[in-house]
């Protein structure tokens, strides 16, 4: 008889694992776009960063 507690191997991707394969996807198919989002996402950061502002998740 196989054990219960046995630990599994999961082979499905993770919903975040499949969000990151997309968003890679795309950036290969439009480099300019993804280059002008990654500047605008930039710019965000450094902005939350000056106000010292936290991103959290309740």
């Amino acid at each position: 008889m196989p054990i219960k507690n046995a630990p599994v191997k999961k082979d499905k991707l993770t919903d975040a694992e499949k969000k990151k394969i997309k968003q890679d996807n795309k950036a290969k198919a439009n480099p300019g776009k993804a280059a002008d989002k990654k500047a605008k996402n930039d710019a965000k950061r450094e902005g939350r960063k000056e106000s010292g502002s936290q991103k959290t998740f309740a």
